[in-house]
């Protein structure tokens, strides 16, 4: 059985369809097509790669799509957290 796209672009040029998007267009390409789905996605990196920034990306695109999304965060306050993700909508 042949999963439907899941919020891809399908004007990106992707092969596989059966994933769901990072929130990030040029990313979606470059891992053909999203994040497997269902599937977790960790980040870890040191301080200053804009983990947070990409998360709310990937959040957001989420939230738009009506799935559960779970954002754990170990250093940060939840007033900052939502301060800083309103820019995102």
């Amino acid at each position: 059985m042949e999963l439907p796209p899941l919020g891809v672009d399908e004007k990106l040029p992707i092969i596989k369809k059966s994933k769901t998007t990072t929130g990030i267009p040029k990313l979606d390409i470059l891992l053909e097509g999203g994040y497997a789905h269902p599937g977790l996605v960790l980040l870890i990196g040191p301080t200053g790669m804009e983990k947070t920034t990409f998360a709310f990306h990937f959040a957001k695109e989420g939230i738009e799509k009506n799935e559960k999304v779970f954002y754990i965060n170990s250093d940060a306050m939840p007033d900052d957290i939502r301060n800083k993700s309103s820019s995102f909508g």
